[in-house]
């Protein structure tokens, strides 16, 4: 019966480890998502000089440079985009 009991909590805690994993990959995988839609978004967009502003930051909401995705399901609320945009000299 010890024995018994030894394995079966034993293997609870390897099923909660299991789900805690399966939760930071599919949350790692929705962020990526998001991250690589904006990217896309910022690609295909023809900027021109007048609405293309130089800055933002990555670690603060800065305006025109940072937003919310509402699109999908509600746990794309919990995420926040932010890009910065540099000039590059050719």
């Amino acid at each position: 019966m010890v024995i018994l009991t030894v394995a079966l909590v034993s293997m609870a805690e390897l099923m909660a480890i299991t789900l805690r994993m399966q939760q930071l990959g599919r949350n790692q995988t929705q962020a990526t998502r998001l991250a690589q839609d904006k990217i896309d978004e910022l690609m295909s967009r023809n900027f021109t000089f007048a609405e293309l502003a130089v800055g933002g930051s990555l670690t603060a909401d800065v305006a025109n440079h940072f937003d919310v995705p509402a699109a999908g399901t509600a746990a794309n609320l919990q995420y926040r985009r932010r890009w910065l945009v540099e000039a590059m000299n050719f």
